[in-house]
């Protein structure tokens, strides 16, 4: 679970519970919907999120990212916020490196005391990072919010009260790696058939199939128009239909499969 390596790495919390990630995540949910609560220079509706981060129904998997994650100690000798933070790996939700992957678009929602003047100078300073890759056909994607609310923590708990804070939700291809570890770790359960009785149980047939076709031929149009090095990666061998035949490696630069893999 990723919250729980960046309790490890931010917060110096050697064994995070429930606690500190709940208060992590609730943080993080705060920030995604305080522009429904409170006013700000630039408000975002949930809405706007499906607009500006998905180009395609099927590329819906954001990954999430926040900064500062830092505790009260580190507080009063640290520099507190860092746009480019949001970039980096120990300050996000799901376990994939985004060096690895291009980004097709970036929402980024400020909280505190911050002004649309620094926001600009923040996404110029990014712009320049050689490490933060666009897609050739979104090279500018981003959506900024910002709103006065400070955040609020939890009296005694982990986080320190900061008086700026940013939220990023993102739409890369680095998250294949995630769906990886994930469709990995199906392989061992269901090579052992765990929690098999549970859905045969509830009426499904475990040889039943359910096959993506319509949807494989769409993703395979959308990499020949798009015209990038990305590979998607159809996982078929899942025949049962509780798994879908789920699409687990989303354009990976990861993936070392060729087109005769695609084609079998």
């Amino acid at each position: 679970m990723r919250p729980s390596l960046t309790c490890k790495c931010n917060l110096c919390v050697e064994r995070p519970s429930y606690i500190y990630l709940n208060h992590l995540i609730a943080q993080i949910v705060s920030s995604i919907t305080a522009s429904l609560c409170f006013d700000g220079a630039l408000n975002v509706d949930l809405t706007e999120f499906q607009t500006n981060l998905i180009p395609y129904p099927c590329i819906h998997f954001p990954r999430v990212t926040y900064a500062p994650i830092i505790s009260a100690e580190r507080a009063y000798h640290e520099q507190l916020l860092r746009s480019n933070a949001c970039f980096e790996p120990s300050n996000q939700m799901v376990k994939c490196d985004p060096r690895l992957g291009k980004y097709m678009a970036c929402c980024l929602l400020y909280r505190g005391d911050v002004v649309p003047k620094d926001v600009n100078a923040s996404i110029a300073l990014i712009k320049t990072c050689k490490s933060i890759q666009f897609v050739d056909w979104c090279t500018t994607g981003f959506k900024v919010g910002i709103n006065y609310q400070p955040p609020t923590v939890v009296p005694g708990g982990d986080l320190a009260k900061v008086q700026r804070a940013v939220c990023m939700l993102s739409n890369t291809t680095a998250i294949a790696e995630a769906w990886s570890h994930l469709g990995h770790k199906f392989d061992l359960m269901y090579a052992k058939r765990a929690f098999v009785h549970w859905y045969v149980g509830e009426g499904m047939e475990e040889g039943s199939s359910l096959r993506p076709e319509r949807t494989w031929l769409l993703w395979r149009r959308t990499m020949r128009r798009w015209g990038q090095t990305l590979v998607l990666v159809v996982r078929r061998k899942m025949n049962t239909k509780f798994a879908s035949n789920s699409l687990l490696y989303l354009f990976s630069p990861l993936c070392n499969y060729n087109s005769k893999h695609l084609n079998s």
